[in-house]
């Protein structure tokens, strides 16, 4: 359509082949300037690289080639609160090769953000870049395999079908999407995962809450708005650090009504004191966490235990905290060992002290720098 534009604007002298086009298309543009008509000048100066490269497939002979976008620059608003994100469609393309080649982390970040756009612009990606818009549907049909019921996410796999389907797409770039986009990889990976999610690979899961307490509101625990669902079998392990008191154990009976089949277990976690204050020396999360694991230990444990703030929205994502529940309630997280579910991350640092304790308690000296 620009080669035409092109064409049907410049001097007739210049329509005769596409070596003339190309000679005319390399002129400067003062020379050009004087021979376009200035309505359609502006369009064809912005678009006269397109018009070169598609010349140039013309005198390869191809039916036609394509080149896309790299860079998105994508700001709406919402009432009064306004958004301004960029996607690089390169950089996405080569984290999907990493993932399904190497089994790299996948790039969920940006597929969410890809395929949760306001439709417009899910459209205009869909039609400039339509590789991308495709895998991001794909990549999160696999991932919504583990949290969601198999009707929702074949939901996902479906819509990417139809709009491979789509006539704008279908004619032009869906050999370039199949050959240039891990699409059958895509696919063939999403079968495995959903035959073997249906043979086996489901099975019910406990979950135990470890939270050290010092007067913050439990009552997210019961709270839908925040939190989704909790597993069938989930025990509360909350960790007194500042001392019971009359609202504190209110708050817990409160809590335990709200809960129903869920057990609260509290313990009142006295720190060593001070001996300069008398004051107790930690009250923060880690003696708590470390208590529970030399009392539970041996002990009947939960599939998984979720070590927690008192207050984890400051700490974790309520979202990711969603989903990783979602998971343990359907059963398909039996193979996670672990998962960090804090979202800030440290800067890595080394000291002597550090590695002394890396030493006592594994035997030997870390190999690696420590880092969240």
């Amino acid at each position: 359509s620009i080669l035409q534009l092109t064409k049907a604007a410049m001097p007739q002298e210049h329509r005769s082949s596409p070596m003339s086009c190309l000679r005319f298309l390399s002129a400067s543009e003062s020379q050009r300037r004087t021979s376009y008509p200035s309505s359609v000048w502006s369009l064809i100066r912005a678009s006269s690289w397109a018009a070169a490269y598609v010349g140039f497939a013309w005198l390869r002979g191809a039916e036609a080639q394509a080149t896309y976008p790299s860079e998105f620059r994508l700001g709406w608003c919402v009432g009064s609160q306004c958004f301004d994100h960029s996607i690089s469609a390169a950089h996405f393309q080569l984290r999907l090769d990493g993932y399904y080649d190497e089994g790299r982390r996948p790039p969920l970040r940006e597929a969410f953000f890809i395929a949760t756009l306001p439709t417009m612009y899910l459209r205009n990606l869909l039609l400039e870049t339509p590789g991308m818009v495709v895998m991001a549907h794909l990549l999160l049909a696999e991932s919504r395999l583990y949290t969601h019921e198999p009707n929702e996410a074949l939901e996902l796999v479906n819509r990417a079908k139809v709009m491979m389907e789509l006539p704008e797409i279908y004619k032009v770039h869906l050999e370039g999407i199949e050959k240039a986009w891990p699409v059958q990889k895509a696919l063939a990976r999403f079968e495995h995962t959903l035959a073997w999610l249906e043979t086996g690979g489901r099975r019910p899961m406990s979950a135990d809450f470890v939270l050290p307490h010092c007067r913050e509101d439990l009552s997210w625990l019961a709270n839908a708005t925040l939190l989704d669902m909790l597993p069938q079998k989930t025990r509360v392990f909350v960790y007194e650090k500042c001392g019971h008191n009359e609202e504190s154990t209110k708050q817990l009976a409160e809590l335990q009504q709200s809960l129903g089949s869920v057990e609260i277990i509290v313990t009142q976690l006295d720190d060593a004191a001070d001996p300069e204050t008398g004051l107790a020396a930690r009250r923060d999360e880690c003696t708590a966490y470390l208590s529970h694991v030399v009392t539970h230990y041996d002990k009947e444990l939960a599939d998984i235990t979720l070590f927690l703030h008192g207050d984890p929205g400051d700490h974790t994502p309520f979202g990711l905290l969603n989903l990783l529940l979602r998971g343990i309630s359907l059963g398909t997280f039996g193979d996670l060992d672990f998962i960090h579910l804090g979202s800030p991350r440290l800067v890595a640092t080394y000291n002597p002290c550090q590695e002394h304790i890396f030493k006592e308690a594994f035997g030997r000296t870390s190999d690696r720098r420590l880092s969240t």
